[in-house]
This record gives structure tokens, C-alpha cells and sequence, in this order.
């Protein structure tokens, strides 16, 4: 692509994914980006278990310096935002070749269905995590620079970008892998050979060789200590933990997505309706153009892809499956749409090919609606974790001045039903719009208001019967959820 036009595309997707994004540019939070504001030293030793060792650096460096990145957040989000418009434009530039019509709407068309790898509800909860959302992203471009060098067949410089893109994030490298195989059905036409099959295994290990020797040095680095527990530890319970269990998790899991995109889209189906289309068409258009080893081309590709994402939840020894793992659906997706507006170009048929595309916009549209709702939901959670933050503290400075004494520990309890998420946010899914208080409520006080308070530890049995006990709110009441006794205050969350 000559300059101008690379320009000119990389202001356009900075616009789309500032429609997607943009929003929170204004300061917000969960839980986790709560206890980094806290105790950001403790960071650095969490991204060296979860190996990621290039955000392990930053956080070094930038410790020792004085500075958190939640200090810059605004410019933070920004420089993601550059970063994911950036990934979007080299992608595009990949897979330009592959698309011969000069009709504009076939060509946005075409454009916003690779750039539904990232611009979709459930990439939203990458923003979620603003304290590490600019290293996730510097990660998917290091990778997607990655994805370009080899396609250029330049594979030693696309090993290095691995290398460093999976020191960020590790989800980045199977992401790459997925490109690849898709790109690599399309450079030749679902024919297969030697130098196909070959293409298409380079493409699949490349990435995926450096996301295995990453785990391997997480083993490594674990047996070095006597402390720490390394790898990653879900807040999940231990009752999938059999293989059985775990398939059967991601059957419903999957028909989650295709109903509704885990509760973000409406309840209609529309992933799984967009999937089977594509499908289905490309699979006939197939056979009818190119025969039965061309499906079998296809299939494999799909196949592969989709083992590429459930392998590693199935591997875990827990199943857990976020929608920063989720989201690889969508990548997909788009370029299983990518691949259906080929086959559909190369019939001639432009009403048809313009069709899709109209399809295509249309998905995006839902995409992008149902994300403004989640970023407003984000300040919406936001809003009344400060707020009941702020009565949380009035009552015990109150306290504090009856009856001349200090509070100097908080024990948190949860009653019959307490879930990490507000209604009133109404859209929420994993750490998408969760709440804070309740999870990280120490650090809140601290964050907010300045205010330390120690671990209560837990709660007394007596208190708990004659307070808390049998107890299910659906609103917050601070006069009936907030006991202090002592220099101990015992909140229940509802």
C-alpha cells in the first residue's frame, strides 16, 4: 500500500476503534486496576509468574521511577487506541491481495470483517484492565507485525516479534496462528500441495512454538522458587475440573456465544446465525467452484482454528474461559466473513457480494451500539462503587468521633446472593463492568479516599449469626450492612 493510502486507513480504523473505545478515555476502574493503584510494586512479581516479562520490565522500570500507569491513564488508553487502529491497518494491508472488487461497499465490507478481530463486545474487557491495557495491545501489534514478516516469508524476524509479542500477553500468539492459517488457505485458493501444507504448518507452529516454550519457562521460573505458586490461578471452583466436565463447560460456553455473545448482544442468535451463513455459503460455493478437497481445505483450516482456542481452557486444570480467550471466536468469524466475500467476488455476482458486505456493516453496527452500552455501564458500576465507597467511610469516621476511638480493620462478607456486578450497569459479563466493592473494597477506601484498613480477618460467629446470617439484599443499606465493633468494621456486601 502506498503511504498516502496507508494513512488514509489508519486514520479511518483510529476512528472506528475510537467509536468502539474512545469512551473510556475518561478514568475508570475494576478491581484489579484498584489494588495496582494500591500496591503497584506487587505487579511486577504477578506479570513474572503469568510470564509476561516484558510488562515485568516496564513495571521495573517504571517502579523505580515513581510512576504507574494509571498516573497516565488518558494517555494510555490513547496510545491503545493508536495501537489497536494500527494492528487493524497492517492486517488489512495482509489481506488486501485477496480482494479483487473496486465496489466500495464491498471493500468496507471486506475491511470491517478483519477488523472484527478487534472490534467486537468481548475484546471490550482488554480495556477493562486500564493499568495493562496499552502492554495487551502493543502485544496484538508486536504479533500482527509478526503475522505480516511471515507472510513475506521472513520468518526469522517473525519469530523475534513472537517471541517479544508473547512476553506480553499470551493469547497474542494464537491470535497469529488463526491469521495465518486462514491466510495461508487463501494465498493458495484451498488448494492443497506441498508448499500448502507446509505454509499452513509454519504458520500454525511459528506462533504457537513460542506461546509453549513461554509456559515452559513459567515451569521453569517456578521450580526456581520456594515461595510462589506459579502459573495462573482462577477464581473458579474446582467442580469442571474433569475432562468430561470441562467438554461439557465448553459445549455451553459455545451456545453462550452464539446466543448472545455471553449476555453482551441481544438474545437472538446473531453470532451463531453469522457463522452458520458464512458457513454454510462458503462451503457451497466451494464444492461447486473447486471440489470436495477445497471443503476439506476449509474444514481443516476451521478445525484448526477453533482448536487452537479451546485447547487451552481444556488444558487448565480448570476451566475458565474469559472473554479475552472468548473473543478469538471473532477472530474467526471475520475472517471466516473475509473468506466468504472472496468466494462471493470471484462468482461475478456483485448484488450478492454487496449483499454480504451490507451484512457485514449491519453486524458491525450491533458491535459497535452494544459496546457504547458497556462503556456506559462501565461509569455506571463505577458511580455507585464510589459512591457507596463514600458512606462506607462516613460511617466510620462517624464511629470514629462517637465514640473516640479508630478503626483500623475491615472484614467483608457477602450474604445469600452477592454477584460481582451491579444490575443497575446491565450489561456485565466476567470482568466486563464488575464491581469493586466486594472484591477489592480495601483498596477502594485506599485509592479513593486515602484511607488504610488492615484485613479483619474473619468474621466472628456471633456477629455473623446475629447480623448477616440468612440475610439476602437487593439494595445497599448501610445502617443494616455496615457493623463496627471495636476498632473492626464488618461490612456484607449484597
Amino acid at each position: 500500500m502506498k503511504r498516502s493510502k496507508v494513512l488514509t486507513s489508519l486514520l479511518y480504523n483510529f476512528v472506528l476503534a475510537s467509536i468502539f473505545f474512545g469512551g473510556l478515555l475518561r478514568k475508570s476502574y475494576n478491581a484489579d486496576t484498584i489494588t495496582y493503584m494500591v500496591y503497584p510494586v506487587d505487579s511486577t512479581d504477578e506479570r513474572l509468574r503469568g510470564g509476561r516479562y516484558l510488562i515485568m520490565l516496564f513495571d521495573y522500570i517504571f517502579g523505580k521511577l515513581g510512576i504507574r500507569t494509571t498516573d497516565y491513564y488518558y494517555i494510555c488508553i490513547f496510545l491503545s487506541i493508536i495501537l489497536l487502529a494500527a494492528s487493524i491497518t497492517l492486517l488489512q494491508s495482509v489481506f488486501k491481495r485477496f480482494i479483487s472488487s473496486k465496489n466500495l461497499p464491498v471493500l468496507i465490507g471486506y475491511n470491517l470483517a478483519i477488523a472484527l478481530a478487534f472490534c467486537n463486545v468481548l475484546f471490550m474487557e482488554y480495556f477493562m484492565f486500564v493499568e495493562m491495557t496499552v502492554y495487551m495491545l502493543l502485544g496484538f501489534f508486536l504479533a500482527t507485525l509478526g503475522v505480516f514478516c511471515h507472510t513475506k516469508h521472513k520468518i526469522i524476524p517473525s519469530i523475534l516479534l513472537f517471541a517479544v509479542a508473547v512476553c506480553c500477553y499470551q493469547m497474542v500468539v494464537s491470535y497469529a496462528a488463526i491469521v495465518l492459517l486462514f491466510y495461508y488457505m487463501l494465498e493458495h485458493e484451498f488448494t492443497w500441495s506441498k508448499k500448502a501444507v507446509l505454509d499452513e504448518i509454519s504458520g500454525l507452529l511459528t506462533p504457537m512454538c513460542l506461546g509453549g516454550a513461554n509456559v515452559i519457562a513459567i515451569k521453569i521460573v517456578s521450580s526456581l522458587s520456594e515461595f510462589h505458586t506459579f502459573g495462573y490461578t482462577f477464581a473458579q471452583s474446582g467442580e469442571d475440573s474433569s475432562l468430561a466436565a470441562k467438554v461439557s463447560s465448553l459445549f455451553s460456553e459455545c451456545i453462550m456465544f452464539l446466543k448472545n455473545s455471553f449476555t453482551l448482544l441481544p438474545s437472538l442468535y446473531l453470532p451463531g446465525i453469522i457463522f452458520l451463513l458464512s458457513f454454510v455459503i462458503s462451503i457451497y460455493l466451494l464444492a461447486r467452484s473447486k471440489g470436495i478437497l477445497s471443503v476439506l481445505y476449509y474444514l481443516v483450516a476451521i478445525i484448526a482454528s477453533l482448536s487452537i482456542i479451546f485447547s487451552v481452557p481444556l488444558l487448565e486444570e480448570v476451566f475458565y474461559f474469559p472473554p479475552r480467550m472468548s473473543f478469538l471466536l471473532y477472530v474467526v468469524q471475520g475472517f471466516m466473513l473475509v473468506t466468504l466475500i472472496v468466494l462471493l467476488t470471484a462468482t461475478d455476482k456483485e448484488t450478492i457480494v454487496k449483499m454480504a458486505s451490507y451484512g457485514v456493516m449491519g453486524y458491525m453496527w450491533i458491535q459497535m451500539l452494544f459496546s457504547s452500552f458497556i462503556v456506559s455501564g462501565r461509569y455506571i458500576s463505577n458511580t455507585l462503587d464510589m459512591a457507596y465507597s463514600k458512606i462506607i467511610l462516613q460511617e466510620i469516621e462517624k464511629y470514629e468521633e462517637e465514640n473516640n476511638t479508630t478503626v483500623s480493620k475491615i472484614t467483608v462478607v457477602h450474604d445469600g446472593y452477592a454477584p460481582a456486578y451491579y444490575d443497575e450497569s446491565k450489561i456485565h459479563y466476567e470482568q466486563i463492568n464488575e464491581r469493586i466493592i466486594g472484591q477489592t473494597t480495601r483498596s477502594a477506601l485506599e485509592a479513593w479516599f486515602d484511607r488504610h484498613l488492615d484485613d479483619g480477618g474473619t468474621i466472628p460467629e456471633e456477629i455473623y449469626n446475629e447480623y448477616f446470617a440468612g440475610k439476602d439484599w437487593d439494595s445497599f443499606d448501610v445502617d443494616e450492612q455496615l457493623v463496627i465493633k471495636g476498632d473492626t468494621a464488618y461490612l456484607c456486601v449484597y
